[in-house]
């Protein structure tokens, strides 16, 4: 809990720290990512729709560390949860656009996603991302 508060006041730049401390606090908001993103394969549906929500509400941040989380991402996309796969397209298409990379890496993925997925909210995401 306290890294989550931690991550907030830094991405929200609510307070002012000294190098030595923004250090710091910039460690453990990348030790509290990697937490984050190796639970995006856990086994309870709501952990794996909150791990992508706050993927995509940081990768403009960090968007390098955001990175590693693709290929998790991309397996939540076949979820048979919608709540889940509509998180993950959030956390993707958020990751396309902080990053030129990500975004040629995720496009073609996204057109294949869009091919069989079912849900109207879910597409939509996508589209509004391609603009088709």
């Amino acid at each position: 809990r306290q890294y989550v508060k931690i991550v907030y006041a830094v991405l929200r730049k609510k307070q002012k720290f000294n190098q030595g401390v923004l250090h710091r606090k910039l460690t453990v908001t990348l030790n509290c990512l990697d937490f984050v993103i190796k639970h995006l394969k856990d086994s309870a549906p709501r952990v794996k729709w909150e791990v992508a929500r706050i993927i995509g509400t940081v990768t403009r941040r960090f968007p390098n560390k955001v990175k590693e989380a693709i290929p998790g991402l991309l397996e939540n996309t076949n979820d048979k949860s919608t709540v889940i796969r509509w998180s993950a397209a959030f956390a993707l298409t958020e990751t396309a656009k902080g990053s030129k990379e990500a975004q040629k890496e995720l496009v073609p993925e996204f057109k294949e996603i869009l091919a069989r997925e079912d849900n109207n909210g879910v597409r939509n995401i996508y589209l509004k991302y391609l603009k088709i």
